[in-house]
C-alpha cells in the first residue's frame, strides 16, 4: 500500500513549519532551483543527511539503471513501496 514519505517528512518538516509551508513545497522549490541550475549539490548534501540519502539509494539506483525520471514509472518500478515525495527528492541527486 501507500507509504508516507519518511525521508521528506523527516528532512523538511522543521524547515516547512518555520516557513508555514508543507514539506512537499520545499521539495518543489528545490526542484525549481535544480532546473534553473542554481542548486549546488553541496547545498543539497547539507540539507539531506547521509543516513537520509542512504534511504534514497534504492530509488536513485532505479532512476540511473532504468534511465527514467517520470514519477509514475519509478513508483511502479519500486512496486509502490516509496512515496512520490521520496522519488521527487531522490531525483534531485541524479544528474
Amino acid at each position: 500500500g501507500f507509504r508516507p514519505s519518511l525521508t521528506v517528512e523527516h528532512a523538511f518538516t522543521e524547515i516547512a513549519e518555520a516557513r508555514g509551508l508543507k514539506p512537499g513545497t520545499i521539495v518543489s522549490h528545490l526542484e525549481q532551483l535544480k532546473q534553473k541550475g542554481t542548486l549546488p549539490s553541496e547545498a543539497l548534501a547539507s540539507i539531506i543527511s547521509k543516513s537520509e540519502r542512504k534511504t534514497l539509494a534504492p530509488i536513485i539506483s532505479i532512476i540511473k539503471k532504468k534511465k527514467i525520471t517520470a514519477l509514475t514509472p519509478i513508483f511502479q518500478a519500486l512496486k509502490g513501496e516509496r512515496s512520490f515525495e521520496d522519488i521527487r527528492l531522490a531525483r534531485l541527486f541524479v544528474d
